[in-house]
């Protein structure tokens, strides 16, 4: 079994808790709750008839909680950043987390630009601002994700897997 640690990053508000929730149980709740601290979930899913151990730490968005963040950014694999499509500002918002993966992270990760609350919004975001901040968070994809209806949640998470199995098979072929 293949073992993924992916952590999930970005302002408070913008949905992160949600979006492990209904991936790890296929679960929504519309109350919201701040999340204090950083919590650790687990996973077992089948990607591509191959089973695949998850661990995906949630890390609160309001920095008051990051005093101990050290460990959590140590051997990832994966990194959702996270922002609220109804509330635009918050993609600008992910640079100081961008920074700190560059910071902390020992490991080179695959970026995902997650644009989360898509069920609330109409219309596309503005794709050159996308683009912009894919390139300046040196992002490998980007996801329009609700964790309300379970929009592209499954999608974002095996996406990592299989950009790591291709790295991989990348290395052996060189």
């Amino acid at each position: 079994m293949d073992n993924v640690k992916i952590i999930v990053v970005g302002p408070p508000a913008s949905g992160k808790t949600s979006i492990v929730r209904r991936f790890v149980y296929n679960w929504f709740n519309d109350t919201y709750f701040v999340s204090v601290g950083d919590t650790i979930w687990e996973a077992d899913k089948i990607v591509d008839n191959k089973k695949v151990h998850f661990s995906i730490w949630d890390i609160a968005g309001d920095e008051k909680w990051q005093i101990y963040d050290g460990l959590f950014y140590r051997d990832v694999d994966g990194v959702f950043l996270v922002f609220d499509l109804t509330r635009p500002e918050t993609l600008w918002d992910l640079e100081q987390w961008s920074r700190k993966i560059d910071e902390k992270c020992n490991t080179h990760p695959i970026r995902l630009l997650l644009g989360n609350k898509a069920d609330l919004v109409n219309g596309d975001f503005d794709e050159s601002i996308i683009k912009t901040a894919m390139n300046q968070y040196r992002i490998r994809a980007f996801f329009k994700t609700s964790a309300k209806t379970g929009l592209n949640i499954d999608k974002a998470f095996y996406f990592v897997v299989r950009e790591l199995w291709a790295g991989m098979q990348y290395v052996k072929m060189r």
